[in-house]
C-alpha cells in the first residue's frame, strides 16, 4: 500500500508542478498541488456511484473548503466556482451521453 501511495503522490506532484508552470492564476506550487488533489477528490465525490446523491460535494461546500485551506488566498471564489462547474459539467456529459 505504501508504494502505491508513494507513486500516486509522485504523479500528483509532477502533474501539479507542470500545471502550475503553465497557469498564470496559480503562482504557488503548493496551491497547485492542493487544487489538483481537491479536483481529484471532487471528481470522486461527483462521479462515484457508491457516493449517495445527498453526500456529494456541493458547489458551496467545495468553495468553502478550498477557501479554508488556501492560506495564500490566490484562489478567488469565481475561480473555484469555475473549477466546480467544469467538473460538474463532466458529470452531466458522462451521464447524458455515456
Amino acid at each position: 500500500i505504501f508504494i502505491g501511495i508513494f507513486w500516486i503522490l509522485k504523479i500528483l506532484l509532477k502533474f501539479s508542478l507542470k500545471k502550475c508552470k503553465n497557469n498564470q492564476t496559480i503562482l504557488n506550487s503548493d496551491v497547485c498541488f492542493l487544487v489538483t488533489y481537491s479536483l481529484i477528490m471532487l471528481n470522486t465525490s461527483l462521479h462515484n456511484p457508491n457516493v449517495p446523491v445527498g453526500d456529494r460535494t456541493t458547489q458551496t461546500q467545495f468553495v468553502q473548503r478550498m477557501a479554508e485551506i488556501d492560506e495564500t488566498k490566490q484562489l478567488s471564489n469565481d475561480v473555484l466556482i469555475g473549477y466546480y462547474k467544469a467538473e460538474f459539467k463532466l458529470v452531466l456529459t458522462r451521464h447524458l451521453f455515456g
